[in-house]
């Protein structure tokens, strides 16, 4: 009997977050009462889509070992990397070494940073992925003008080499083939290129997914604040 599809959901968070120049990680400061991290793991291990979930953070990560986040679902944890190609390449490869999931499985991978992942989104995402057979990015349309700005301050020339219809901001959780993404992962990487994230990845290694529309919430936090917006969203999470 053929095994059935799983999805699995990998949460990078080896990062250091210089721009939030915080005195911790970003994935650890505090959002009302918990940490960032824990609100993406949580959405992420509550859905009934997900059948497991690895966290990928640093080696000697003492913000981790205070306090780990646990869960049922939170099956392991991989080693991080230098850069998030590498963290989620690491964790991939676990979960293939340890026959876990299969090379023709689903991973989603989602930003450690991004607190406000509705259950819905997840669900268009899986959709989405299933219906069209390689893959499925959850993102943002642009809607506003795109100027280019000179190291001055001044706007040097206004972007309209393409409609804004055509523009995306990709967030996550972004959806592919274990198989296919832990490949496209070390074939980047040993040409000494760190893709900025699995879309690109996968882009280069000749698979193009197909875009979602997200909820607007959907923000990474980044710079402190982020952290302001995401406190005012939270506490109406569930009504949007």
């Amino acid at each position: 009997m053929k095994r059935p599809q799983k999805i699995w959901a990998i949460v990078p968070a080896a990062g250091i977050g210089k721009r939030m120049q915080a005195p911790r990680p970003k994935q650890y400061l505090p959002l009302l009462r918990q940490r960032v991290m824990d609100y993406a793991l949580l959405a992420l291990c509550q859905s009934d889509l997900v059948d497991g979930v690895i966290v990928g953070v640093r080696d000697g990560d003492r913000w981790w070992q205070a306090q780990p986040f646990t869960h049922a679902k939170l099956m392991a944890v991989s080693r991080g990397g230098a850069q998030r190609a590498h963290t989620v390449c690491n964790a991939l490869q676990q979960l293939l070494q340890d026959d876990i999931a299969a090379p023709n499985d689903w991973v989603m991978v989602h930003d450690a940073v991004r607190p406000c992942l509705r259950a819905l989104d997840i669900e268009r995402l899986v959709a989405a992925a299933r219906a069209h057979g390689d893959g499925a990015v959850l993102a943002l349309r642009v809607v506003d003008a795109l100027k280019q700005v000179r190291g001055d301050g001044l706007i040097s020339k206004h972007l309209h080499s393409a409609g804004r219809h055509a523009v995306w901001r990709a967030v996550t959780p972004q959806m592919f083939r274990c198989g296919a993404l832990h490949a496209a992962l070390q074939q980047a990487l040993a040409h000494g290129v760190a893709p900025p994230d699995e879309a690109a990845a996968m882009e280069k290694y000749g698979v193009t997914a197909v875009v979602v529309a997200a909820h607007p919430a959907n923000l990474k936090i980044t710079l402190p604040v982020d952290l302001e917006l995401a406190e005012m969203v939270l506490p109406h999470f569930h009504d949007a």
